[in-house]
């Protein structure tokens, strides 16, 4: 009761047929467990997590894969602190090459430190080896500056200020290739307003990690009238493959509403 609230009568039953089978024969065992499961799968419970599985399922799929001709291998994550950390962790952890830009040298070690010990708890679980720790690591460059650099999709997670983000992201958007995504890390920030001051409007879009991004399974893909679907198909690409539950939410004040 403590684990599951009260919310997930299997656990219940299963006990009460632990209760039941001492003394008794197979086929009464049998019997018990029969009648107990048949009341469980007929009952409110089993019909929303019956539901809940096949959301959760139809979440995994890119619905704009028909617009992905080509999937991003290399990301720029420009920001090294809490959630550029995560998006880049996460993202080396699932195959891609990210080039993390920072000003400052220091936050930079910091984020190389933390991703380092990410790694290293998934070598003592088994989970990976120790050359593909190595080789994961290696997949992540550190470059202390914040000047515009080659690659298939930026995503930006510096503070959370309007101004900063679109003196950013207007400079990014004029040195990389037209069909490059740019995508801001915002939980609330318009993200028109970030666009419309950069070139080729109609790829930039927002990206709203939640923090720890390790752990938190949730990505809202957040899209301007202008987000093309390219745009879309690639945002999701990124976030399925970094193994995320992607919704694609319109802008608007509070768009975060939606998450709930």
């Amino acid at each position: 009761m403590a684990k599951t609230k009260g919310n997930y009568p299997a656990p219940l039953e299963i006990l009460k047929c632990l209760e039941h089978h001492p003394g008794k024969s197979r086929d009464e065992a049998i019997k018990r467990e029969i009648e107990g499961f048949t009341k469980l799968l007929h009952s409110p419970e089993a019909r929303q997590l019956i539901r809940l599985f096949f959301l959760m399922n139809s979440y995994k799929k890119n619905p704009y894969s028909e617009d992905l001709s080509e999937a991003p291998e290399h990301l720029s994550v420009l920001g090294a602190g809490l959630m550029g950390n995560g998006i880049s962790t996460v993202s080396i952890d699932n195959g891609y090459k990210v080039t993390l830009l920072d000003l400052s040298d220091d936050a930079l070690k910091k984020a190389k430190k933390n991703t380092s010990e990410y790694l290293e708890k998934k070598v003592k679980r088994k989970q990976i080896s120790r050359s593909d720790y190595q080789k994961l690591l290696n997949d992540l460059q550190l470059v202390e500056s914040g000047e515009p650099v080659k690659s298939d999709a930026l995503i930006e997670a510096v503070f959370e200020d309007l101004e900063l983000k679109q003196k950013i992201l207007k400079k990014w958007s004029e040195h990389l290739d037209s069909d490059v995504l740019i995508a801001t890390n915002t939980s609330a920030l318009p993200v028109t307003e970030i666009a419309e001051v950069c070139t080729n409007p109609e790829r930039v879009i927002g990206m709203h990690y939640f923090s720890p991004v390790e752990k938190m399974p949730l990505l809202e893909i957040v899209k301007t009238e202008k987000t093309n679907n390219v745009a879309l198909a690639k945002a999701y690409d990124i976030g399925l493959k970094q193994g995320k539950v992607c919704i694609d939410v319109s802008d608007g004040p509070a768009f975060t509403r939606l998450e709930f």
